[in-house]
């Protein structure tokens, strides 16, 4: 199935992507200069705040950037999810590619949050 060339002549695509695209180099770039083994090789990679003992969980830098992982399977779905539905859904499109900022938004968050524990 080709790409419609409709998609990448669409302002509102563009944007969108545009946007998302910041938003992912941003995430991976914030998580890999926030890695450092001066501090220790620990890192909180979990919150589990429901149980009573040890509500913080740790594991190494490569657990950690996992994170790098999300945000570039996140973004590379997405695209693809939004470049299949396009010819017949528009508004689908956009709304998928509109939830992928959103999610890298979060994912931002709760990375620095995670990281700043330390």
């Amino acid at each position: 199935m080709t790409t419609p060339t409709k998609y990448f002549h669409d302002r509102s695509v563009l944007l969108l992507l545009a946007v998302n695209s910041i938003l992912v180099i941003t995430g991976i770039l914030l998580v890999l200069f926030q890695l450092d083994s001066s501090k220790g090789n620990t890192y909180y990679i979990q919150f589990r705040g429901v149980s009573s003992s040890g509500e913080f969980k740790t594991g190494n830098a490569y657990d950690m950037s996992s994170f790098v992982l999300f945000f570039l399977i996140s973004f590379a779905v997405s695209l693809l999810i939004s470049t299949r539905i396009y010819h017949q859904r528009r508004n689908l499109a956009l709304s998928a590619l509109a939830m992928t900022g959103i999610l890298a938004l979060f994912a931002i968050v709760v990375s620095g949050s995670l990281l700043g524990q330390r």
